[in-house]
């Protein structure tokens, strides 16, 4: 249960719990009144993550305003967008102000006697679009034509501002740039959602309109099921990572606690995708992508222990600086002696290029998937399991490097609680799951089986030795996962979908490993993270994490589109009925 305040920051409003809440408590369910297409500004094709856990629109292009202007509803879509933060009575009345005029019609007229307020929201508005004009500003006299075909096409289906039906301006289509920056979440835009503010540590998590249904494990229990982290994840939707499994696509989005929050505490998500990012980097991108300023002081004592580096939290500005006026945007990024940076953007930044190659890698296997499934000549057979024994080699070496990255960074930070390793670990579960994969679909794909031994394996290695690599990437995630399980409750708390979705994990592998290969659990150091050479307690390791795993799920039904669906149908019936009883 919610309901609006206003809270001075952000877009100005916001919700509070009306009574106390359980972890799990559903808030709020809705439709987003347009969803993104795959291509031109939204979700996949220009949304940075989205608000909800995603940081909103990196540069949301004319050509999402061009998208959400041809749609049928689109002048629902523009009724609806006019109150999204920058509202068109707020924007028009920024530049009445700035032009000394002081109008009182409804399309946003000026009190006389307006306050400070006002004027900081004056300010706001006329600084965002400021920084909008000059993102595009560079397309000149192209960005011109563009915005005058976008306005002639509104004009001919007769598209008007529904406050007071005048034709739609440039500065119309700078103001639904803004809304779709501020208000945009990876799955869509939303009304009501937009009203759930920032906050570094936040008690509620937006999920995705769609559900998991199943697992979609492989044989061995593990490279199929319990896989991938980083990106969006299918139960938290816009924060957390990815797991291989069967979806349902769902038509509503949720917003539930990941906590317990007492009556009249904010109800908050957290707007950035990642979320681990060092607390300059964070300032810059909210103040870049929503126009409010998280300050250079940490407030939450669990927030900074997690920021300090070498005992304290290195200071930042609205522009990215850092220690000592450093500019992390700034300087020659390949030359660390010429423009130095402090530790933690050298880690941000390797996160950065080995995720990046990550996402390379899984992109060319998907691709050689479909080449290898729509092809059935041996010889193109036999050039895709070359392919993916090279990929296969890629990723065991990524999954060593990532590996060597936490230990480093952790050195590099001095804080073994530090955010950004959190994604460190994240980053090596992930590449262990993409060699385990592939190598499942070496062993069981068509063709000849060549490939990839180990991590340092050549291609042309025995189905043994590549058998033994994935086991012994295995045997490496089960410490790396135990770590990210202690820094994910440290950080989120004991009953976050994240913390479930780890615990499947660490369950997967080790049940696995208990089947397949006891002595790699074995022989895993206690100082890194082993429990001994006793069957039993791994199993009983195993069983603790699966029932976690399904105690933490129960929390989060996503049940609220067969609630409303009941609901329709229950309206519908009486209707039906009442109708048949009165003719």
């Amino acid at each position: 249960e919610g309901e609006e305040k206003d809270r001075y920051v952000g877009g100005g409003r916001g919700y509070v719990a009306s009574m106390n809440l359980e972890p799990g408590t559903l808030l709020l369910a809705e439709e987003p009144i347009a969803p993104w297409p795959d291509s031109s500004g939204g979700g996949g094709g220009g949304l940075e993550g989205g608000r909800g856990g995603g940081g909103g629109m990196a540069a949301p292009g004319i050509e999402a305003v061009r998208f959400l202007l041809r749609r049928e509803d689109a002048r629902e879509i523009l009724r609806d967008t006019e109150e999204l933060h920058p509202t068109l009575r707020d924007v028009d009345a920024a530049f009445e102000r700035e032009n000394g005029s002081n109008g009182d019609d409804d399309g946003g007229g000026v009190d006389n006697n307006s306050s400070g307020r006002d004027d900081e929201n004056t300010e706001q508005i006329l600084s965002m679009m400021r920084s909008l004009h000059s993102e595009h500003g560079s397309s000149g006299e192209e960005l011109s034509s563009v915005l005058s075909d976008v306005l002639s096409e509104a004009s001919a289906r007769g598209l008007r501002r529904s406050a007071d039906g005048m034709p739609l301006t440039e500065r119309d289509l700078y103001r639904l740039m803004l809304a779709m920056r501020y208000n945009g979440f990876e799955s869509g835009l939303y009304l009501h959602f937009a009203l759930f503010n920032h906050d570094d540590d936040p008690n509620c998590v937006k999920f995705l309109p769609e559900e998991d249904e199943e697992d979609d494990d492989d044989e061995d229990g593990f490279s199929g099921g319990g896989g991938g982290k980083a990106g969006a994840s299918p139960s938290t939707g816009d924060e957390g990572r990815r797991r291989r499994r069967r979806r349902r696509r769902r038509r509503y989005s949720e917003v539930r606690t990941t906590r317990r929050v007492r009556r009249g505490a904010p109800l908050t998500i957290h707007y950035l995708n990642p979320r681990e990012v060092r607390h300059s980097d964070r300032r810059r991108r909210l103040w870049e992508q929503h126009r409010f300023d998280i300050g250079g002081e940490i407030i939450d004592e669990r927030v900074r222990e997690m920021e300090t580096v070498d005992g304290r939290v290195p200071p930042s500005s609205i522009l990215g600086g850092e220690e000592e006026g450093n500019d992390d945007t700034g300087g020659n990024d390949d030359d660390d002696d010429a423009s130095p940076h402090p530790p933690a953007y050298y880690v941000e930044r390797a996160l950065t290029e080995l995720e990046g190659l990550l996402r390379s890698i899984r992109s060319a296997t998907a691709a050689s998937a479909t080449s290898k499934s729509i092809s059935s000549s041996i010889s193109s057979s036999s050039i895709s399991s070359s392919v993916v024994a090279e990929l296969f080699e890629r990723a065991g070496e990524l999954e060593l490097t990532s590996l060597e990255l936490i230990d480093s960074a952790a050195l590099r930070l001095s804080n073994p609680r530090h955010v950004l390793l959190i994604r460190c670990l994240r980053l090596h579960l992930d590449a262990v799951e993409l060699v385990t994969s592939i190598g499942s679909r070496m062993m069981g794909g068509g063709g000849r089986r060549t490939g990839g031994g180990g991590n340092n394996v050549s291609a042309g290695a025995s189905a043994k030795a590549r058998d033994r690599a994935c086991l012994g990437a295995m045997g490496r995630f089960v410490p790396t996962a135990r770590r990210l399980l202690t820094l994910q409750t440290f950080a989120l708390g004991r009953d976050h979908p994240d913390v479930a979705r780890t615990h499947h994990d660490l369950a997967e592998a080790t049940g696995t490993l208990l089947s397949r290969s006891p002595r790699t659990l074995f022989e895993i150091e206690v100082s890194r993270g082993g429990l001994g050479k006793d069957f039993a307690v791994w199993s009983k390791e195993e069983s603790q994490c699966r029932g976690e795993r399904a105690r933490i799920d129960a929390l989060y039904p996503r049940d609220a589109e067969e609630r409303i669906e009941e609901q329709q149908a229950a309206a519908a019936a009486a209707a039906k009925k009442k109708k048949s009883a009165s003719g």
